[in-house]
């Protein structure tokens, strides 16, 4: 048993897996014969000179370089078969004087100057530097195994080096060799050199807790002795961190006067909200607190070491899910946890350690997609909502994640107010409902192409002749051309015969015409104002006092941001990036503030497997939150951001689509990350000084 890294990764990336157990490694074969050893005439040689020499786990190679020139290999006239393998591994260590370039090149025809379907990959070695660097030879995708991460391969540290991410036919190798890419002399000792076929069968790399197998680390879970004494020392920290008492808002900058709503204001040229008390407030959320993820075990059992039996203590931790493979039954592996810490009436303890830990480590918004226990008006909260089983959708030729619900149907209101009134409104009167975000990543489209930035024109151009965004599109070009077929022709560039070919033919445009792009975009802003105008118009109706923070952004065009700004209070747009790759200057002229609705690093150390911006350490992730935090607080138009989530994903990933990735801030057994933790209390200190400062 052992692990692996994910290969959809291009490019170099580094993965720190240790401390550990074991590989992920089914099979593996030397690249050099151990026979061999000694023998310089075993290699094709080009000016280079090169030994076989033993290693702790074979052979290895020791090899001189004289310049660019020079190469070491071998060529053989029966092929040798590399099929069976998912990587090349090689182990170097540069023994010259200055850092080393090298091609690793792989030939499978017989004629030396055929590159057809040929492996041709530079790698580089440092002055001195030893380097364990992997080669894939074809793309293995986790979510063939319904995951998004699979466990690493090796053990240890080491490199992925990009191959171009496509699969090589290496059923017929006549040649390999290093060649060397600097002109001055070289040197280089290859401590190990083979081929690694992956061990894809995933057994038992969840315990009994859900924790990762093959990693040991501090605070990792070992008996159930642990979760009283982890609980014990939490609680020490907490009574000796309270937090600063600004769950609401500010207690020292001057305050807005009381109000029954929450609101906007500016105060130096930056946005805050206001609380209805008046303090100023600046969002810093968690979003998923709850405990109802769960992992799927139908079919896939073996990834657990033990399961609790269905019919005792633990049964209410089986719960059916549906998947992309259908209704399956799940197992909630953090419930399993709650329980073994809180005792089997988990959920006011729980949500008690919660609050406590909000308080303490900074945070003071309730996110999206928590449990309805931390509503209760003791902090701030949002709410979230979506419109995904409307039934009427716009199919547009790009999406995202979610499809775009047609708000041009005479059932949207309606069918808004209904839902909106069942969840939201009875809530409207607690004073610490700070806001409303509705919808989560919709297929709006992106600036950078004209397919993308009018995805919506597009996805109606497609649609059924019934389709209402469909015929409101010809209605408004009817009325803009006077009703005449030509004069649209004439504009587009096109040869629609007549009004009813142009509401039935399914039509993309090959050229994008002035006239056509003006028209784009006036409809792109009609569907947009719709559907937030009919949103606003039921919050309204329903009685909502807090904030419309909009649809969760992540594709978004210009249309998008300026035909909402209208109806929202501010935007709310889910972002990944360091402090120091964000583009900040896209919200500098925006009309409405920005909330940053989802943000976190992915831990790929511990029991973690990795995720978005991942982070090979827990000291590299705390760098990470401090760096952009402290961007963030200076940037006039935000006003928040909301990490995305409160637990680690199952290493066996949520039953929905498989995503299982450490962006936690507590592991899945309830024990908090305490860096990430440091890190929050540290810059949340001096949160709204530094905000209010000019």
């Amino acid at each position: 048993m052992g692990y692996r890294k994910c290969l959809s990764c291009v490019g170099l990336a580094m993965v720190m897996a240790t401390p550990c157990l074991a590989d992920w490694i089914a099979a593996q074969a030397p690249c050099l014969d151990p026979a061999q050893a000694y023998n310089q005439d075993y290699f094709w040689l080009r000016r280079a000179t090169g030994v076989v020499v033993p290693e702790s786990n074979g052979v290895g190679l020791n090899v001189t370089f004289p310049n660019s020139q020079s190469a070491i290999g071998r060529r053989v006239e029966t092929p040798e078969n590399w099929s069976g393998y998912d990587y090349i591994l090689i182990k170097a260590t540069n023994t010259g004087n200055l850092d080393s370039r090298v091609n690793l090149v792989i030939q499978t025809s017989s004629d030396p100057n055929n590159y057809n379907g040929a492996v041709n990959t530079p790698f580089n070695v440092a002055q001195g530097e030893t380097k364990t660097m992997l080669f894939p030879l074809r793309p293995i995708d986790p979510r063939n195994y319904g995951l998004r991460r699979l466990p690493p391969i090796l053990a240890g540290t080491y490199s992925i080096i990009d191959s171009g991410n496509r699969t090589y036919d290496l059923s017929t190798v006549y040649h390999w060799r290093l060649s060397y890419q600097i002109t001055s002399p070289g040197s280089m000792s290859i401590h190990d050199f083979r081929l690694l076929k992956y061990d894809d069968s995933l057994v038992g790399i969840a315990d009994q807790w859900g924790q990762y197998t093959d990693r040991t680390w501090a605070n990792k879970v070992t008996s159930q002795s642990d979760f009283v004494s982890l609980l014990q020392a939490e609680d020490a920290d907490l009574l000796a961190n309270p937090g600063l008492g600004e769950t609401t808002g500010s207690r020292t900058l001057r305050r807005e006067p009381t109000s029954r709503n929450w609101r906007m204001v500016r105060r130096s040229g930056r946005w805050f909200m206001a609380h209805p008390s008046g303090r100023l407030f600046w969002s810093l959320g968690l979003n998923g607190l709850s405990e109802f993820q769960a992992s799927r075990i139908d079919d896939r059992a073996h990834m657990y070491q033990s399961i609790p039996d269905q019919a005792g203590p633990f049964a209410n931790c089986f719960v059916m899910r549906d998947t992309q493979a259908g209704p399956k039954l799940a197992f909630k592996v953090y419930t399993h946890n709650l329980m073994n810490k809180y005792g089997s009436d988990f959920v006011q303890p729980w949500v008690r350690q919660t609050k406590r830990r909000m308080a303490s480590w900074g945070f003071n918004t309730v996110g999206s997609w928590s449990a309805w226990e931390f509503k209760d008006n003791s902090i701030p909260f949002t709410m979230y909502e979506d419109t995904s089983d409307f039934p009427t959708r716009l199919v547009t030729p790009y999406v995202h994640f979610n499809n775009l619900p047609d708000p041009y149907h005479a059932d949207f209101g309606p069918f808004l107010l209904n839902k909106l009134q069942t969840s939201i409104a009875p809530h409207v009167n607690k004073s610490n409902f700070m806001g409303v975000m509705i919808d989560n990543e919709l297929s709006w489209g992106w600036d950078t192409d004209n397919a993308k930035r009018y995805n919506i024109c597009l996805g109606a151009m497609r649609a059924p002749s019934t389709q209402p965004a469909r015929t409101a599109f010809r209605l408004q070009l009817r009325n803009r051309y006077n009703n005449s077929i030509e004069a649209l022709n004439a504009s587009w560039g096109t040869n629609f015969a007549s009004w009813n070919e142009f509401a039935t033919v399914v039509w993309t445009p090959t050229n994008y015409t002035a006239g056509m792009i003006d028209d784009f975009q006036r409809f792109c802003r009609s569907f947009i104002g719709t559907y937030f105008g009919k949103i606003r118009n039921a919050l309204n109706q329903v009685g909502f006092r807090g904030l419309y923070m909009g649809c969760r952004f992540y594709p978004h065009t210009t249309e998008t941001w300026n035909a909402a700004a209208k109806y929202v209070d501010a935007y709310s747009i889910n972002l990944y990036g360091t402090g120091f790759g964000i583009n900040w200057s896209q919200f500098a002229n925006k009309p409405r503030p920005v909330l940053i609705s989802e943000f976190s690093f992915g831990l790929q150390s511990n029991g973690n497997l990795g995720g978005p911006i991942e982070c090979y350490s827990h000291a590299e992730r705390a760098a990470n939150i401090r760096q952009l935090f402290n961007a963030a607080i200076r940037q006039p138009n935000i006003i928040g951001m909301h990490w995305f989530e409160y637990t680690d994903q199952p290493v066996t990933g949520r039953s929905n689509d498989g995503e299982n990735y450490g962006i936690g801030m507590v592991d899945i057994t309830d024990t908090p990350h305490q860096p990430s933790v440091d890190a929050f209390r540290e810059v949340t200190a001096t949160m709204y000084s530094r905000r209010a400062a000019p």
